[in-house]
């Protein structure tokens, strides 16, 4: 279960400052890459990004930015097939695109994600709008035509979940291929009887 954030007391009659969240980092590179996010925030370009389907997800990272950034909570508001929805705090524009909210999933450990019965498909992330089919094509014809446009899976009547559901190109692929190259030496070795080379039913 996310844990909600916890509120820090106050001195006797005035309330302590808040503690900015990246000095609350105890790991120095951590918190100086936390200090550098906070100074270059961009809410498109950090969308956008993690909406590239040509790019790995991040999702983790984006979420725990965003909630450092007090654009989400820390908890989740609807929760469908492990996918974790967080509504934003007020509508925010991403290169034209009204987002209402954010979801996303993964495996990393890296975020306490709630899970549900269903099966996720993998690390996703996405984002929830209300504009019309008209401009969520338009929009999606100029950033990536890989991106899937489908009714939101959260509570939200009326909106439309916009995520890339294709993963980058990773070395999986290259080691598949790696094996189909050492196939050849299994396969150059003359089999020992017909079934085994294809030609005949296996007797026993």
């Amino acid at each position: 279960m996310i844990g909600a954030l916890a509120a820090l007391g106050g001195a006797e009659a005035q309330p302590a400052p808040p503690v900015p969240a990246c000095r609350s980092i105890l790991d120095a590179s951590e918190r100086l890459h936390c200090y550098d996010e906070e100074a270059n925030f961009d809410f498109s370009a950090v969308i956008s990004r993690e909406l590239d389907c040509g790019r790995p997800r991040k999702v983790a990272d984006v979420l725990k930015l965003l909630i450092r950034r007090s654009l989400i909570r820390s908890m989740a508001f609807h929760v469908a097939d492990d996918v974790n929805y967080f509504a934003l705090a007020k509508p925010e524009k991403v290169d034209g695109l009204t987002v209402i909210a954010v979801f996303g999933f993964d495996d990393s450990g890296q975020f306490p994600f709630v899970r549900s019965r269903g099966t996720a498909s993998g690390p996703v992330f996405g984002v929830v709008t209300r504009d019309s089919q008209a401009e969520l094509d338009a929009w999606r014809l100029r950033h990536s035509p890989a991106l899937m446009i489908d009714d939101t899976g959260s509570s939200m009547k009326g909106a439309k979940d916009v995520a890339c559901l294709r993963l980058a190109p990773v070395p999986a692929p290259a080691s598949a291929s790696g094996a189909r190259r050492q196939a050849p030496a299994q396969t150059t070795r003359p089999a020992e009887d017909p079934f085994e080379a294809g030609l005949a039913p296996k007797l026993r």
